[in-house]
């Protein structure tokens, strides 16, 4: 059962991190306003690595042919499902 706007409680969901002062947030997750120094910018990197997407492998050319296969199924059947119908209301 899902809850209704009025059932949710935002305290309940997030805990007291909504109702922390700004200042009082940034302190107690050692934040700071302006972001991170160049030094600190530089250590992240050393440790995590680069902070990059990798790029997937582009699509061979016969899954373009088996997406246009599949949405020509598709729409053939979408097209006979309109016909049937058509003959259906005309024979009543």
């Amino acid at each position: 059962m899902t809850k209704q706007k009025e059932d949710l409680n935002i305290r309940d969901m997030y805990g007291n991190q909504c109702i922390l002062s700004k200042d009082d947030f940034l302190s107690k997750y050692n934040f700071n306003e302006n972001g991170l120094s160049s030094q600190e910018a530089q250590e992240m990197i050393a440790k995590n690595g680069v902070n990059q997407v990798s790029q997937s492998k582009p699509k061979k050319w016969y899954n373009y042919f088996f997406d246009i296969f599949r949405f020509y199924l598709v729409f053939n059947k979408v097209i006979k499902m309109i016909h049937k119908k058509r003959l259906n209301r005309r024979l009543l």
